[in-house]
């Protein structure tokens, strides 16, 4: 058996950051409807709380070692969005509880 580390931190309610042993998440959502962003793609996943019912849907990114030529403009992918909403909304909550 390997030794195995998780740990899950609420930055605000329904915004965690999932850290494990080799990777790390970003987890947006609540109950009923959650998106997990990762390195590897988008995990998307929809319940009906109390019934057992789901469905998930995975995207994972294929162009992970495409690097754009020089000059080009990079695309926005979800992640980066998403992370980019992150880093916002945790920079945000540090500046209002500063006193």
């Amino acid at each position: 058996m390997g030794f195995r580390f998780r740990k899950r931190i609420r930055i605000v309610k329904g915004l965690y950051l999932n850290l494990g042993k080799r990777s790390g998440s970003l987890s947006v959502g609540g109950k009923g409807a959650t998106a997990n962003i990762s390195k590897k793609g988008v995990l998307n996943t929809f319940r009906l709380p109390g019934t057992g019912i789901g469905y998930q849907s995975k995207r994972i990114w294929t162009s992970r070692n495409h690097k754009p030529a020089k000059g080009r403009r990079q695309s926005v992918t979800p992640a980066r969005f998403l992370a980019f909403i992150a880093i916002t909304v945790i920079v945000l909550w540090i500046l209002a509880h500063l006193h």
